[in-house]
């Protein structure tokens, strides 16, 4: 998600869907302005150098544009439980697209197969049979991939800039009645944040990016999950 930010010209959704049974679906659309590309697997390459708990193909997937890649990537993490049901690329008004389209039996196994990283999210089951979801980014371990020398001080100054054509949408349904949220706006049983280039605050909403809502658990009983 940083690295997507300190890029440019990005744009990013995630739509989470959870089932009655705990079952669901994530959908990604992961989108780059052609001429940012090379910026950043430029920048992919330095953080891969600088960092030795990242292997190139943590970063490759992000910049190939490629299905292939993809289906590669996924088949060395893929477990039961899980499934990639679709992924596809197109190009569209100098914008490279990939969307990605995953399955899943619970929360748990989608977060055990390990495609989701730097990323803290949690469901759990309140006393008064409430659910309570958070989703929130690990900042910190994505600031010490940056290259020497750059971080989110020095970084201030020109994110107005490289962030001006940003938009990232994350949307949630829920199967029960949204009771509490810190989401932009609610449709029904969905929740939805959107941050885009227009906004004042939307450097620090990317730092301190922290999804939350409850919602009414009664006649559930989704098992509690949380990202390793």
């Amino acid at each position: 998600m940083l690295l997507a930010g300190l890029t440019g010209c990005v744009q990013v959704e995630q739509d989470l869907v959870l089932n009655p049974d705990g079952s669901g679906t994530l959908t990604v659309v992961y989108g780059v302005k052609d001429q940012d590309l090379q910026r950043m697997r430029q920048l992919a390459t330095q953080m891969v150098a600088i960092d030795p708990s990242l292997a190139p193909k943590d970063v490759d997937w992000l910049t190939a544009f490629d299905e292939e890649v993809i289906r590669t990537e996924w088949a060395k993490v893929a477990q039961e439980g899980v499934a990639l049901r679709s992924v596809a690329t197109s190009q569209e008004g100098g914008w490279r697209f990939m969307t990605a389209d995953i399955s899943f039996v619970n929360l748990q196994r989608l977060f055990e197969c390990g495609m989701i990283k730097d990323c803290h999210i949690a469901l759990t089951r309140g006393p008064g049979g409430q659910y309570g979801y958070q989703q929130s980014v690990d900042v910190g371990r994505s600031l010490k991939s940056l290259p020497a020398g750059m971080d989110m001080a020095t970084l201030q100054p020109m994110l107005g800039m490289m962030l001006k054509e940003f938009k990232a949408e994350f949307r949630i349904s829920v199967p029960g009645d949204i009771l509490r949220t810190n989401a932009d706006r609610t449709e029904g049983r969905q929740a939805v944040w959107s941050m885009h280039g227009g906004q004042a605050d939307l450097a620090k909403r990317l730092q301190e990016l922290d999804l939350r809502l409850m919602f009414d658990g009664k006649n559930l009983r989704i098992a509690d999950a949380q990202s390793l």
